[in-house]
C-alpha cells in the first residue's frame, strides 16, 4: 500500500467526496475498476456525471458499499464479465482462430 492511500485510508474525519483514485482506495478496487463500476450502475457519482468529466463520490457512501459483501460480490462479476468481453473482443481482433473457425474452413490443428 502507497504512502498517500495509507495516509488516505488512517484519515481520522474523511472528507466528504472522493476522487476515483480515493474511491478506488476505499472499496480496495484497482482504480480502472472504477469506470466499470459506474457504468454498471454499482457506485453513484456524486452530482451525476457526464461523458469525459471527472468522478467525485461520496465517501460515506463509498465506505458503505465496502462494508457490504453482497456489493462486493456484484462488483467483482461484473469487473470479471466485463473484461472477458473485452478480452474475447481483443481476440477476434487479432484475427486468433478457433477450432471452428479451422474446421470450417477445411484445415486441420494437428
Amino acid at each position: 500500500m502507497n504512502k498517500d492511500c495509507q495516509d488516505f485510508l488512517n484519515l481520522r474525519v474523511k472528507p466528504a467526496l472522493s476522487g476515483t483514485r480515493e474511491a478506488s482506495w476505499v472499496l480496495g478496487t484497482r482504480e480502472d475498476w472504477i469506470p466499470i463500476l459506474v457504468s454498471g450502475d454499482l457506485v453513484p457519482v456524486a452530482g451525476g456525471h457526464r461523458p469525459g468529466c471527472q468522478f467525485f463520490f461520496s465517501t460515506a457512501t463509498l465506505i458503505r458499499l465496502a462494508e457490504d459483501p453482497e456489493w462486493a460480490d456484484r462488483a467483482v462479476a461484473l469487473v470479471r464479465k466485463t473484461f472477458q468481453k473485452r478480452n474475447r473482443a481483443g481476440q477476434q481482433n487479432r484475427g486468433g482462430f478457433s477450432t471452428e473457425a479451422v474446421a470450417s474452413a477445411g484445415g486441420s490443428h494437428a
